[in-house]
């Protein structure tokens, strides 16, 4: 007992003994712990606020980001915007220009050809539209041949504008009113009068001066045309005839669709319609204008190559006898052609047509019989002759063409 409390004194003692020295030592530990302690909650609060701040800095970038991006956004929006108003506006214009280019209205034609078709139109568009309206355009030596002229239709004296070739801007509308013989003169002289705008039709006749002026001006610029149902006849500059016609006009397929942009060839037979209209011309649009133009063929190889040969006129050519006959032989040739070639020509077009030609005086003649009167070279190339040339494309027969072609061509070496 005694043994255990010594030993229990000595140990209080000696712990007693040192208190001062271990405490202090123990406060070092503690000052150093803390010490150490609060530097490492200043660095981790360093750390803390260093990740606080890059978050921060993070939003600040990210917002500054957005801003910029939505601010991109907008002005990439208003930069649409403003190209698709631009691009609105072009082609609101363009729009606008074809819409005048389809409306405009045509104010000038010129005429090329002062024969009886040539003068029957002059005459009409100048009556109705003012003299303004209408010029005829000829080579310089026909230009002063012309001035000198007097010129009557119906008994009325008229005057005519009469230009020269070089005196002539572009027109709206060209009419080609000459003799086949003459086409190839005529689309030299008509040059200054055809630009991009204007608009040609052809009233000769057969079936292939459209192509050769569009081979020459473009075959955008042709609508076909056919004048029938006129009984014109011209002697010197005095016109006569009791019946005006018609023109029949139509859209000649192409084989293909237009591509050049512009004026396209259903506004240009919108534009022929209204200036028809006011000139006060009679027309009527064909949806099958080749159709008609093969039947208007078909009567010319009849009715002018039988009253040449025959040297007789309307009348004549409708009494029973050989004349007759041989109008009727040359036009069923020329149906078998047709149908050759594709077009539906039937008997029945031509008592149609037979039909027409007894509405017409029958002391009234036919260009191809005036042109025998005056020993001119009449137009038979443009009928037996296509007729005999074609024929023998498709291996058919045309007895009765073959003999108006060596009659009307003796006559003509006689004169």
């Amino acid at each position: 007992m005694r043994c255990f409390l010594q030993n229990w004194n000595w140990g209080k003692g000696n712990s007693d003994g040192r208190s001062g020295e271990g405490t202090e030592e123990i406060r070092k530990k503690q000052k150093k712990t803390e010490k150490s302690r609060t530097e490492k909650d200043r660095t981790g609060k360093s750390r803390t606020e260093k990740a606080e701040q890059k978050k921060q800095n993070r939003k600040k970038q990210n917002r500054k980001s957005r801003t910029e991006k939505a601010e991109q956004e907008k002005a990439e929006q208003k930069k649409a915007e403003q190209e698709k108003a631009e691009q609105e506006k072009a082609e609101q214009e363009k729009a606008e220009k074809e819409e005048r280019t389809e409306m405009k209205q045509w104010t000038q034609a010129a005429i090329v050809g002062m024969g009886a078709l040539g003068m029957m139109y002059g005459e009409r568009i100048a009556e109705n539209l003012g003299a303004e309206a209408v010029c005829f355009v000829a080579d310089e030596e026909r230009t002063r041949r012309y001035r000198q002229m007097d010129f009557a239709v119906n008994g009325h004296v008229r005057n005519f504008t009469i230009r020269s070739a070089r005196e002539m801007k572009p027109a709206d509308l060209v009419i080609v009113a000459v003799k086949g013989t003459g086409l190839s003169a005529a689309l030299d002289v008509m040059a200054p009068c055809v630009d991009s705008e204007t608009t040609i039709i052809s009233v000769l006749n057969g079936i292939s001066s459209e192509e050769i002026i569009g081979e020459r001006y473009g075959r955008e610029k042709v609508i076909c045309c056919i004048a029938q149902g006129m009984d014109a006849v011209k002697f010197g500059g005095t016109l006569s005839y009791s019946r005006f016609g018609e023109l029949r006009i139509g859209i000649l397929a192409l084989g293909q669709a237009e591509k050049k942009p512009g004026i396209t060839r259903q506004m240009r037979l919108k534009a022929l319609e209204d200036f028809l209209g006011r000139a006060g011309i009679p027309y009527v649009t064909e949806p099958d204008i080749r159709y008609r133009l093969w039947g208007k063929f078909m009567l010319n190889v009849g009715v002018n190559q039988t009253c040449m040969a025959y040297e007789t006129n309307y009348g004549g050519a409708l009494a029973a006898g050989k004349a007759y006959d041989t109008m009727i032989g040359a036009m069923r040739e020329v149906i078998r052609l047709a149908n050759a070639e594709g077009v539906a020509l039937t008997e029945k077009d031509m008592e149609e047509y037979i039909e027409l030609l007894k509405t017409l005086s029958p002391e009234g003649m036919p260009s191809m019989r005036q042109d025998g009167l005056a020993h001119r070279l009449s137009e038979v190339e443009l009928f037996s002759g296509t007729v005999r040339r074609l024929a023998a494309r498709h291996g058919l027969e045309v007895p009765v063409n073959d003999w108006l072609y060596e009659r009307i061509c003796g006559m003509e070496r006689e004169y």
